[in-house]
């Protein structure tokens, strides 16, 4: 005698509002400031909980006031987090009206610890100059948590007398002039920041051609 089959649509019992995102903050952000997402449930409940990994120090919910239906998770980052990609995740479990218990919902985040200095652009193409004449480009170096930054001077840059850099507050510029032969180069060296008392050395790359 065959088996039976049943067949049938799994109905979604909640809604996110929000997907489940990604977020980069700078190292000297520390203490982040508490994240959130809000979920939406397609069935009344009476109780909803929040669980996180290690890496969160504290989940909530937050219930919706009259007359709503959404819930607000929030979650808070653990401080002095390496700077490295963290992946956790915050486990939704929530109780229909007669007290039964609904699916687990685990909701996946991922926090990128970077770096709080950005020099912009990443690198310079400068296009080849006629003999003799000058060509120059800026570079702009920018704190990501809105400190101020301070530009040391370059102690590794090239002795060419055809390239020229120039440091003025947080911008530096850079100057390349032609020569007879217009040979397309590349030159690097480093820039020492100091953003608020912590040192970063960023490689610094021009190509020219």
């Amino acid at each position: 005698m065959d088996g039976w089959q049943i067949a049938g649509t799994v109905v979604p019992f909640y809604r996110l509002i929000e997907e489940p995102r990604s977020t980069e903050l700078s190292e000297l952000a520390q203490p982040f400031s508490p994240h959130w997402q809000s979920i939406r449930f397609l069935i009344p409940v009476r109780e909803v909980i929040a669980q996180a990994d290690s890496l969160i120090t504290s989940a909530k919910v937050v219930a919706p006031i009259d007359g709503q239906v959404t819930y607000r998770v929030e979650f808070q980052w653990q401080n002095k987090l390496a700077l490295v990609s963290h992946n956790a995740s915050v486990r939704i479990q929530a109780r229909k009206m007669d007290g039964s218990a609904l699916p687990e919902i685990a909701l996946p985040h991922r926090l990128d610890v970077i770096e709080d200095v950005r020099m912009t652009p990443p690198s310079l193409l400068i296009p080849l100059p006629a003999s003799g004449e000058w060509v120059s480009q800026q570079l702009q170096f920018h704190s990501l948590s809105e400190r101020h930054v301070e530009l040391k001077p370059i102690d590794d840059l090239p002795k060419d007398s055809n390239f020229t850099v120039e440091i003025s507050d947080a911008i530096i510029r850079v100057r390349v002039r032609g020569t007879p032969e217009r040979i397309p180069l590349q030159r690097k060296f480093h820039v020492t920041v100091d953003s608020s008392g912590k040192v970063y050395r960023l490689p610094v790359l021009v190509v020219v051609g």
